[in-house]
């Protein structure tokens, strides 16, 4: 027995091919090869007599059966040996093809697993294309918010100044205030000191007119004035 492999289909003889060929196609082979051959002896040999010729025919056709046999047992061998060798070819392609449509559906699981990922990735994308939009709003939106929070702290810093011109000019004008108030206690007591000045010139002159219509009955007499009702408060004023 022989193993056939398709590394040892290689090495095989070429009359494999004829012998196989020979050996599935029913055809034997009729008699053995020219260098066998021994039918055509006139040119070799000298006429003999029919007792040899008998024995020599006998002799080539038990040696044309065995060549007959030797070819037929040479061809059934190649034959064989043929068809373990395309059964091996057929189990070794089927293998090979089982291999490659193993590889294939491996290979096509993985793409689809790329595709996927490939899917995410550009989700992936889109979304931080998207965020990046979003923080470039956001981006100029703090600007726009930082520009108004400088504006505000200038109108606070503004206010705050303006605020304490204010209380500055408020605590002038209560001085102001108090001074004037000062001012209108002085004139409020220089208008009574004129009040009562002007209630004594009012009784003199009464008391003047009086003496006139009596006649001088009052005449070398003194006229006392009045004493000043105001004229205590007025120390006592002072004093404070």
């Amino acid at each position: 027995m022989f193993n056939a492999t398709p590394e040892r289909s290689r090495m095989l003889p070429a009359s494999a091919s004829y012998a196989s060929a020979m050996s599935m196609s029913g055809t034997k082979h009729s008699g053995p090869p020219a260098s066998f051959s021994r039918g055509d002896t006139s040119h070799h040999h000298p006429p003999e007599d029919d007792h040899a010729q008998s024995d020599d025919g006998t002799a080539r056709g038990a040696s044309s059966s065995r060549t007959d046999e030797k070819l037929e047992a040479i061809g059934m061998e190649y034959s064989y040996l043929l068809t373990s060798q395309l059964e091996s070819q057929r189990h070794f392609y089927e293998d090979k093809l089982d291999q490659f449509q193993s590889s294939l559906a491996t290979l096509t699981g993985e793409l689809s697993a790329l595709t996927l990922k490939s899917k995410q990735i550009d989700e992936l994308s889109a979304r931080t294309a998207q965020l990046e939009r979003s923080n470039e709003l956001l981006d100029k939106e703090k600007e726009r918010s930082d520009r108004k929070a400088e504006k505000a702290v200038e109108l606070a810093r503004t206010l705050e100044r303006e605020l304490h011109s204010e209380r500055e000019m408020n605590k002038g004008l209560m001085e102001r205030l108090e001074k004037t108030k000062e001012s209108e206690e002085g004139l409020k007591a220089q208008v009574t000191d004129l009040q009562e000045q002007v209630g004594d010139l009012m009784f003199f002159v009464q008391a003047r007119d009086k003496l006139d219509q009596e006649g001088g009955e009052a005449q070398g007499g003194d006229v006392e004035m009045r004493p000043k009702p105001g004229a205590s408060r007025k120390g006592k004023g002072r004093k404070k």
